[in-house]
C-alpha cells in the first residue's frame, strides 16, 4: 500500500525541481501540510512564507475502495504567485500553464504522471485570492494508488 507522506514527498521534490526557460527555480517554496487550510488562512499557517512564486501542497481526504487494497487520495495544491498586480497577470497563467504541463499532466506518449506509486490526475484549477494581497491557483488533483 502507498504511503500518502510518500506520495506528498515525492510531489513535493517533482515542484522543486521545475526549472524556467532559462534555467531558473520555477518555484521559491513548497511546503507540505498535512491539514486543509483555506484561502485566508494558509499565512496563518506558513507564517514564515517569503519567497514567491509558492506551493502549498496538503491531503484533503482519502478514498479506500476494493477493501482497502486501492484507493484514492484527493489532494490541493495552492499556487502563491505573489502580491496583486494586475498588469501580470498573463505571467500567473503562463506559471501554471508550466507547472500543469511539466508535473501534472500525460507526457506526449501518454503516459500518466506518477507521484510514489501513485497515478496522478489533474482535476481542476480556479484562481484564488490568498490572504489580503496575493493571488494564485487552487489546483485539485487525485492520486490513484494500489
Amino acid at each position: 500500500m502507498t504511503d500518502h507522506m510518500t506520495i506528498l514527498s515525492v510531489l513535493k521534490k517533482k515542484f522543486e525541481d521545475l526549472k524556467d526557460s532559462g534555467g531558473e527555480t520555477l518555484l521559491k517554496s513548497v511546503t507540505i501540510l498535512m491539514q486543509p487550510v483555506t484561502a485566508k488562512s494558509v499565512f496563518d499557517f506558513c507564517p514564515d512564507m517569503t519567497g514567491f512564486p509558492a506551493l502549498i501542497l496538503f491531503p484533503r481526504e482519502t478514498l479506500p475502495d476494493n477493501s482497502g487494497l486501492t484507493g484514492t487520495l484527493m489532494l490541493e495544491l495552492l499556487l502563491i504567485a505573489e502580491s496583486y498586480h494586475p498588469g501580470r497577470e498573463q505571467d500567473k497563467l503562463l506559471r501554471l500553464q508550466r507547472i500543469i504541463l511539466d508535473a501534472l499532466t500525460p507526457d506526449a506518449a501518454g503516459k500518466v504522471p506518477e507521484a510514489g506509486g501513485a497515478h496522478l490526475l489533474f482535476l481542476s484549477a480556479r484562481a484564488e485570492t490568498f490572504g489580503d494581497a496575493f493571488s494564485g491557483w487552487r489546483i485539485s488533483l487525485k492520486a490513484c494508488y494500489a
